[in-house]
């Protein structure tokens, strides 16, 4: 009986447990770095981290909205699901990303990089006004 006291349904309610839950969730970002273990650190040449980041994105927004509404119905399995989707993204998902996604080949120095993207948006805007030739 005292058992069911501690967690109904599978769902831990105590208070206790939830504080637990709210400084473990501040813990996992402090760890991000060491969690991360792909090579290259940037999201920009990592197809699957940038989706499952994104994913992020919408349960963090998903978490706000969540803790806003009243602790009754619907709304505490959303947040369970949105909190366990949090915890699964640097616990587990990060540390497997760096082992399972294969990254497009990043720019030897961060130089070349910069020259590519100025390039890029040259084309796109066309010639700067100092170079236009006067008539």
């Amino acid at each position: 009986m005292i058992a069911a006291h501690w967690i109904s349904f599978g769902i831990i309610d105590a208070k206790f447990f939830g504080v637990l839950a709210m400084f473990g969730a501040i813990l996992v970002l402090a760890l991000t770095p060491w969690l991360d273990t792909s090579s290259v650190r940037s999201g920009r040449f990592r197809p699957m981290f940038k989706s499952f980041f994104w994913l992020l994105a919408v349960d963090f927004v998903v978490l706000m909205w969540a803790g806003a509404m009243p602790a009754e119905g619907i709304y505490t399995n959303i947040a369970l699901i949105g909190a366990a989707y949090w915890f699964a993204y640097f616990l587990i998902i990060l540390p497997l990303l760096g082992v399972l996604e294969r990254p497009t080949t990043p720019p030897a120095t961060i130089e070349q990089d910069f020259k590519a993207t100025v390039k890029a948006h040259a084309k796109k805007s066309g010639p700067a006004p100092e170079q236009i030739p006067a008539e």
